[in-house]
């Protein structure tokens, strides 16, 4: 992995705001409009979540003006009739993304500067690069405040629980986390990858046989029956095909 990353930065990462890769979206129709707007007019099922939203609040961090409609965040892993009845109860609860960032036009990001150089300062972190870790993981973060609109705020680098010196993996897998939003699948592969921030599973999971978050996907039934050898072989080299079975890189 060292190797490749090394490889890749040699060849010329995103560095900047303007190398970002996004999706605009001309608006003029449903289909041509940006998901989360097409989403929140239809039926208003997706919310900024509890546990989200207290990692948000324990930094003071302004990004949440930008990632929710308010900070009525929506309980995590309730039962649908009983977050039906919280939903008419708090009508104010936190859409994804703030109104103004899920316009028909608003674009999407595929990848940023922001990302990369988070990643920059995990491998510094890890000892791939001999990059400073410190100034790849600011840049980052102002980067993903900066591709928001927002500015830094002056603090923000500085607490306990975002400045370098101490418990760096958790830290910067946590600013991942964070820039990732909304992307819940780039989130995810942060949080099998580090395991952070630390999740708890939920409460009222829809099959008892399986209570933890899942690290992988299971095999589709049509890959099943299209590549049924291509799908034993990969069993017998990972493990079961179950949500909890690491995959060859979360090892």
């Amino acid at each position: 992995a060292a190797t490749e990353f090394k490889a890749a930065l040699a060849l010329g990462p995103i560095e900047a705001l303007a190398d970002n890769w996004r999706v605009d979206f001309p608006g003029n129709t449903a289909g041509f409009s940006n998901p989360f707007f097409s989403v929140n007019e239809a039926n208003r099922d997706y919310g900024v979540s509890v546990p989200f939203g207290a990692i948000l609040s324990g930094l003071n961090d302004s990004r949440a003006s930008v990632y929710g409609s308010s900070t009525v965040y929506v309980p995590y892993g309730w039962a649908e009739n009983d977050i039906n009845i919280w939903r008419a109860a708090n009508p104010t609860w936190a859409r994804t993304l703030a109104t103004s960032a899920r316009t028909r036009t608003s674009p999407i990001f595929l990848m940023t500067a922001a990302r990369t150089w988070l990643a920059r300062a995990e491998a510094a972190q890890l000892g791939w690069t001999s990059e400073d870790v410190t100034t790849a993981y600011n840049t980052g973060i102002d980067l993903a405040f900066s591709q928001l609109g927002l500015t830094t705020p002056a603090t923000y680098k500085t607490q306990a629980n975002v400045v370098l010196g101490t418990d760096n993996v958790r830290k910067i897998a946590t600013q991942q986390y964070l820039e990732a939003f909304p992307d819940g699948t780039e989130g995810w592969s942060v949080w099998r990858k580090t395991g952070f921030p630390v999740l708890a599973p939920s409460p009222n999971p829809s099959d008892l046989e399986h209570t933890t978050i899942p690290v992988r996907y299971v095999y589709h039934q049509r890959q099943v029956s299209l590549n049924p050898v291509g799908v034993a072989t990969a069993i017998a080299n990972q493990g079961p095909d179950k949500q909890e079975t690491k995959i060859w890189w979360d090892q």
